[in-house]
């Protein structure tokens, strides 16, 4: 009967800890773990006496509205325009302008809720006069009038000058207005979005055709043999884009990540980091920068609605502390603020650098990257790792449906080379490290799969065989075998019948 190769087993070849940082060791390629460095920017809002005026003034007020939040829960709400004017208004002149437009429309619909329509306190006369001379003003900003967009600039004038970047925000316009004004300030550097406005549309590229390139053009390095096809335009240095991409995209060519509009949830940001927090050919630092928002001295009258955003943004600072994943991250600082310009109120502008975050104070924030609590794992079996003979066979069950075999080989000049095979499509896949670490990691007492000894080594030196076929002057080089690994959908016993 066959083994079970634990993580120890997996491991054998790694270490942590260097000269230059801490890494993974695979033979002589060292795979390292990255430090962080994590800041928070602080930006009042603009025309803050205006539009402050307008929200105290009940224009947005309607009748209770019936609408179903992102996870599907429903509720029942009479400041829904009100929370979705303020959010918009924390994130940029475009997306207000926008929204704006939404309350002075001849049939006024409910923004995001396809053709709802909204019953409001006073008349659609009485909103046109108020909400039209804030929309003219918004229009007439001159470019640097902006506070975070005129934040955002500067960084990318100065410490963040020729860095890959990466930058997420949470409203489409959002996304296709710093695009725009970034290409007209930086013309000589390649900024894309994932959101593009085709005959007055604004929406998401489309993934296959579009989005995919993007990907490819701005993280080579990272999905090198992952992303088919041959993209002859240029590199790209800043990606624009929202939290379509937060989530099973690997980005990690990029060492700085924005997080241009605050999330409506702290996982959001988890996700947001977890594109570039992974594992780099070389010791770097990430950093992260979020941008929160501040009124400046308003009149006291205004004081209620400064208040009620001040409130929502604590909110999700708490929830981002008991979540326990980057729990400083939107916090400021005792130490002394950066200011950039001082050109009349936008010298109330912050920009402070909360902390370097060490290993051992990422391995408590176990959902950020998978890789953490895999160095964590690994060091721990590092010594048993190294007792283990080569050339081990083994079979498990995991949770997927197809069976599947893990093979890693050392070539002649002792280089690694790893292989993950589909039995049952008899295909190669292309499987990134950390993908590799989830796919394997068991328990020493996880349960043996029941599969015979002979049968999981000739499964294992078929798909060697074939590895070896499968590219011309491979099989003329010497390969030795570390370990192999059959793994057998749950709920199976031999997989043969699954083959046929």
């Amino acid at each position: 009967m066959a083994t079970v190769i634990s993580t120890s087993q997996v491991a054998k070849d790694y270490a942590i800890k260097g000269n230059g940082g801490s890494y993974i060791l695979f033979r002589e390629n060292k795979r390292w773990i990255p430090s962080v460095d994590i800041h928070s920017i602080t930006s009042f809002l603009p025309l803050e006496k205006e539009i402050s005026s307008l929200i105290k003034s009940g224009v947005f007020n309607h009748d209770t509205l019936k609408y179903r939040d992102r996870k599907g829960l429903w509720h029942y709400t009479n400041t829904r325009v009100r929370n979705l004017i303020e959010y918009a208004w924390s994130s940029s002149p475009a997306t207000l302008i926008n929204s704006l437009r939404y309350v002075v429309a001849d049939k006024p619909l409910l923004e995001g809720q396809g053709k709802k329509e909204v019953k409001y306190a006073c008349t659609l006369e009485r909103r046109r006069e108020l909400i039209r001379p804030i929309i003219d003003r918004l229009e007439a900003l001159p470019p640097d009038a902006d506070p975070k967009y005129f934040v955002l600039k500067e960084l990318f004038r100065g410490k963040l000058a020729n860095t890959k970047v990466l930058i997420f925000c949470e409203y489409l316009r959002t996304a296709l207005y710093l695009e725009e004004k970034l290409q007209v300030d930086f013309p000589e550097i390649t900024i894309c979005s994932t959101v593009e406005k085709r005959r007055d549309v604004v929406q998401q590229r489309k993934f296959e055709s579009d989005t995919l390139e993007l990907i490819k053009r701005f993280a080579p390095v990272a999905n090198d043999g992952k992303i088919e096809g041959k993209f002859r335009k240029k590199d790209i240095d800043i990606l624009i884009t929202t939290n379509a991409l937060s989530t099973g995209v690997n980005l990690q060519d990029a060492s700085v990540v924005i997080n241009y509009d605050m999330p409506w949830t702290p996982d959001v940001l988890i996700q947001r980091a977890g594109r570039v927090l992974r594992l780099w050919k070389e010791p770097r630092t990430v950093s992260f920068y979020t941008f929160i928002y501040d009124f400046g001295p308003v009149e006291t009258h205004l004081h209620e609605v400064s208040n009620r955003i001040r409130k929502r943004l604590n909110r999700l600072l708490e929830r981002t502390e008991k979540a326990q994943q980057f729990s400083e991250l939107p916090l400021l600082s005792n130490e002394e603020s950066v200011r950039y310009g001082d050109i009349g109120d936008l010298s109330r502008i912050k920009v402070a650098r909360l902390k370097e975050v060490s290993l051992e104070e990422l391995e408590e924030f176990t959902g950020t990257s998978p890789f953490l609590d895999h160095s964590r794992t690994l060091l721990q079996h590092q010594s048993e790792a190294l007792a283990l003979l080569n050339d081990l066979a083994s079979a498990r069950y995991y949770t997927g449906s197809r069976p599947q075999v893990y093979l890693l080989l050392r070539d002649e000049e002792g280089r690694p080379h790893f292989i993950h095979f589909d039995e049952q499509t008899r295909r190669f896949l292309s499987t990134t490290e950390d993908d590799l670490f989830d796919l394997l990691k068991c328990p020493p007492d996880m349960e043996v799969a029941a599969v015979g000894a002979d049968e999981v080594e000739r499964r294992i030196q078929n798909v060697f065989l074939r590895w070896l076929r499968s590219e011309r002057g491979r099989a003329e080089q010497r390969f030795e075998r570390v370990c192999g690994c059959l793994l057998v959908p749950e709920g199976q016993g031999s997989t043969k019948d699954l083959l046929r």
